[in-house]
C-alpha cells in the first residue's frame, strides 16, 4: 500500500478526518502527517503539502481556513463551475482547495447554520448549496478524490455497487393488525362505500387471497447476488398521524421480523416523533432489538426527519453504529456529496464519531413525487446509477412496499427496481 505524507502547519481532527476519508478510505492509501518541513522534504513517500509554504512535493495545496477552525460560522467561498464544479476555489494548479471542498460537503456544514425548514421540520433539498447551484446528482467528494488521485499518479478505480434498501412503513396492509384496527378498518372502508376494499380485507384476513404488501419472498428472490445485503427497516413506534404500522407485539410481525433477519439485514425506522423525543427513540431501538437475535445496529429515520446533529447523537448512544437517513425524501442526489459510506462528523463536538452513515442517492417516493408516469421513475433511477459508475460508487436506493404494489400510490415503482437490478 503506498504511502502519503501531508505536510501542514497545523494538524486539526478537521484535517484528519478529510484526509483520511479521501486518501485512505477512498483511495487506499496508507498516510501519515507531519509539520516538519525538513522530515516532509527528506522523505521518499508521495508527498501532499497542505500549507502555504513553498516545498518540494508531488502535490501543494494551499489551504483555505476551514478546516483550521474550531468554531461553525458562514463560510465565505468561491465557486467554479466546470465539468464539475470546484468549491473553494483558488488560482493554484488544481483550481481549488478539494480537502475543504470535500469537508464542508460531507459534514453537513450548511446544515448547522440557520436555514428554513420544511412543514416536517427537516433541511429541505431547495436549501442546499448543491440545488441551489445544479449539482445535487453528483457526487463531488468522490470526483475531488478521482481527481487528487490523478494529480499524485495514483491509479485507483473501483466496481460501482448497489444497496437495496426498504422502508417498511407497515409490514402488512391487513394482516396482523388486531381486531380492533381490522374493525375499524373495516367501518372506514364502508362508510366510504369502498366495498372492493373491504371485501379484500375480508379474503386477506380469511387467508382466502394473499396481503397487498406481503411481497417479502419475492423481493428476496430478486435481490439475490447483490455485493450488500439487502436491508429492512421496520416501524416498531407508537400509531400516530404519521405512523401507521400495526402492533410489534404481534405474533405475525415479530415472526416476519425474524425470517427477514435469517436472509437478510433489519434495522430500526424510528417513529415520526423519535427525533425530538430521546426516551421514545431509546423505546424503540430496545424493542425491536429485543424482537430481533442477530443485534440491531442499523436505523433510518421514519419521514427521513432528523434533528441534526442530536438525532444521530443519540442513535449512537443508543448502540446504533450504521445510519441510513443521509438523503432527501423530495429530491434524489448525493446529500453529503458522497455514495459511499462514511464516519459521522459531529462539528459541535468537532471530532469524529463511531457512526457510519449510509447515504442514499435514490428513493422510489421522492421520484413518484416528481413523476408521470412508470418510465420517468426508471430514468430517474438509472440516471442516478450512471452517476455513481462514473465514480466506482455505492448506489443506497429506498423503497417503499406500497410503492413497489401500487397500493394506495397511483404508479408503482416496481419497474424501476426490476431496471436497476439488471442494470447492474
Amino acid at each position: 500500500m503506498p504511502r502519503l505524507l501531508i505536510h501542514s502547519t497545523v494538524i486539526t481532527s478537521r484535517l484528519r478526518y478529510v484526509s483520511h476519508l479521501l486518501f485512505r478510505d477512498l483511495m487506499g492509501l496508507e498516510i501519515a502527517f507531519t509539520k516538519n518541513p525538513e522530515e516532509f522534504t527528506s522523505a521518499s513517500d508521495l508527498k501532499l503539502n497542505y500549507s502555504h509554504q513553498s516545498l518540494d512535493c508531488d502535490l501543494h495545496i494551499k489551504p483555505a481556513k476551514l478546516l483550521f477552525e474550531k468554531r461553525i460560522s458562514d463560510q465565505e467561498f468561491s465557486l467554479r463551475q466546470g465539468d464539475i464544479p470546484l468549491l473553494f476555489a483558488n488560482d493554484t494548479e488544481l483550481g481549488f482547495d478539494p480537502l475543504a471542498a470535500s469537508f464542508y460537503i460531507v459534514s453537513r456544514y450548511e446544515e448547522y447554520l440557520p436555514h428554513r425548514t420544511d412543514e416536517h421540520g427537516r433541511y429541505p433539498a431547495r436549501e442546499s448549496y448543491a440545488a441551489k447551484h445544479n449539482f445535487l446528482d453528483v457526487p463531488l467528494v468522490e470526483h475531488y478524490a478521482k481527481l487528487l488521485a490523478r494529480h499524485l499518479g495514483i491509479e485507483w478505480s473501483s466496481t460501482p455497487e448497489l444497496e437495496v434498501t426498504f422502508d417498511i412503513d407497515q409490514a402488512f396492509a391487513f394482516k396482523h393488525k388486531g381486531w380492533l384496527r381490522s374493525a375499524l378498518g373495516f367501518g372506514k372502508q364502508i362508510s366510504r362505500f369502498d366495498l372492493q376494499g373491504a371485501n379484500r380485507r375480508y379474503r386477506t384476513l380469511m387467508d382466502t387471497e394473499r396481503d397487498p404488501l406481503d411481497i417479502y419472498g419475492r423481493l428476496m428472490e430478486m435481490t439475490t447476488g447483490l455485493q450488500n445485503d439487502p436491508v429492512f427497516f421496520l416501524q416498531v413506534g407508537e400509531n400516530s398521524a404519521y405512523d401507521i404500522n400495526g402492533p410489534s407485539y404481534h405474533a405475525g410481525f415479530q415472526e416476519l421480523a425474524l425470517s427477514l433477519e435469517q436472509e437478510a439485514s433489519v434495522g430500526v425506522h424510528p417513529s415520526y416523533y423519535s427525533s425530538t423525543d430521546e426516551a421514545r427513540l431509546q423505546k424503540e431501538v430496545t424493542r425491536l432489538r429485543k424482537t430481533t437475535t442477530h443485534g440491531l445496529r442499523r436505523s433510518r429515520q421514519h419521514y427521513i426527519r432528523f434533528q441534526w446533529p442530536s438525532t444521530f447523537v443519540k442513535l449512537e448512544e443508543a448502540g446504533i453504529t450504521d445510519e441510513y437517513s443521509m438523503g432527501f425524501p423530495e429530491a434524489n442526489g448525493f446529500r453529503a456529496g458522497i455514495s459511499r459510506p462514511y464516519r459521522f462528523y459531529n462539528l459541535v463536538r468537532d471530532e469524529v464519531s463511531n457512526l457510519t452513515i449510509h447515504p442514499f442517492a435514490f428513493m422510489d417516493m421522492a421520484s413518484m413525487r416528481e413523476a408521470n408516469s412508470h418510465e420517468e421513475i426508471v430514468e430517474a433511477a438509472l440516471n442516478m446509477w450512471e452517476r455513481v459508475k462514473e465514480v466506482g460508487g455505492k448506489m443506497s436506493t429506498v423503497w417503499h412496499l406500497e410503492a413497489l404494489t401500487g397500493y394506495g400510490t397511483k404508479l408503482v415503482s416496481m419497474p424501476a427496481l426490476k431496471a436497476l437490478l439488471s442494470a447492474r
